[in-house]
């Protein structure tokens, strides 16, 4: 597994030039670690572009024979291809349940997606004026290779799909990446949401492990899984795995929303409100967490009045404060 030196992020392709995370120029290693097997480009298949070549053109490219040359591409700028770069395409089971948090992502898929088809759309322009076949672009000190650029696409696709919810459109296109990359973690990751989101929850979990095989460290894997084992009833093993993705990412909200969803279900009320007040220092904008925290509250305050009237079964305000949260809730009062 090939991880950047400097903030440890998992390399999905092996020839990334700059990392998608911290943007450090993964050029600059020129040694690999054999105990966490990091590296850096010099040590991955035909990435390297370059510095210094002559000519004329805004773009630097390198054909598939290794011959690096200038060339010339419309609208293309270094921003362009940082955005296209460092856009996440791994989804969450829980990913953005409210209206207006999907409308915002699906825009910015869209909006990426664009991108990434115009300067696809640009290559090909240039190597069918040019006569041969571009392996990588490099713009200032950006460089992408063009198959992370075709799969980014078909990922991006998918991803516009899915925000639509349209599934099982979504899945053709984590297929056509897998087509390409059969080890690209995120499509075998976002598969296996997108079935979740059909209801096929025990298909979902044989996906997401396809993902987990090939990066053991994806936290939003992990959530995942946990995520479809809520929805089989599975309570204690979902916490097992969304734990796991704690380890990695403890700053995961949607993780300790999940654990907390589980936690619920297994009427340990308290501790699901723990969890959820977890997510909401994270991000505080979380609306789902604080609906569920909202429902856990009513019910932990039951629990509290119930133990009140054990101790005191004449004691008037814990029963009169109990049918108030029973008819909040619409259950009669008991």
């Amino acid at each position: 597994m090939k991880f950047c030196h400097s903030c440890g992020l998992k390399l999905t392709l092996g020839n990334e030039n700059f990392c998608p995370q911290c943007g450090i120029n993964l050029q600059q290693y020129k040694t690999v670690d054999n105990n966490n097997q990091s590296i850096g480009v010099q040590y991955t298949k035909g990435d390297v572009i370059g510095a210094g070549i002559s000519g004329i053109g805004n773009i630097t490219a390198k054909d598939i024979n290794g011959i690096t040359y200038n060339i010339y591409i419309q609208n293309v700028s270094s921003e362009q291809l940082k955005s296209i770069i460092t856009s996440s395409t791994a989804l969450t089971s829980q990913t953005y349940e409210t209206a207006n948090d999907t409308i915002r992502e699906l825009h910015k898929v869209t909006e990426t997606k664009q991108q990434t088809a115009q300067v696809i759309e640009q290559i090909n322009k240039v190597e069918k004026q040019e006569g041969r076949e571009i392996q990588e672009i490099k713009v200032g000190e950006v460089q992408i290779s063009k198959n992370e650029l075709l799969l980014k696409e078909h990922i991006l696709i998918g991803n516009e799909f899915f925000y639509k919810k349209e599934y099982e459109n979504s899945i053709e296109w984590y297929d056509k990446a897998l087509e390409t990359d059969p080890l690209y973690a995120a499509a075998w990751n976002n598969k296996g949401v997108a079935l979740a989101k059909l209801g096929k929850h025990n298909d979902a979990i044989e996906y997401i492990d396809k993902a987990l095989q090939i990066d053991p460290k994806d936290a939003e894997a992990w959530n995942n899984k946990g995520f479809a084992l809520n929805n089989l009833g599975k309570h204690n093993d979902a916490i097992l795995y969304i734990d796991k993705a704690l380890q990695i990412d403890p700053k995961d909200a949607e993780a300790w929303n999940n654990k907390g969803v589980a936690l619920a279900k297994l009427g340990k009320h308290n501790n699901a409100i723990e969890c959820y007040d977890k997510a909401l220092q994270i991000d505080p904008r979380f609306a789902e967490a604080w609906n569920n925290k909202g429902n856990a509250l009513y019910i932990f305050s039951i629990e509290c009045y119930d133990k009140a009237l054990q101790i005191d079964p004449k004691y008037v305000l814990p029963m009169k404060s109990r049918d108030i949260v029973l008819k909040l809730m619409d259950k009669p009062p008991q």
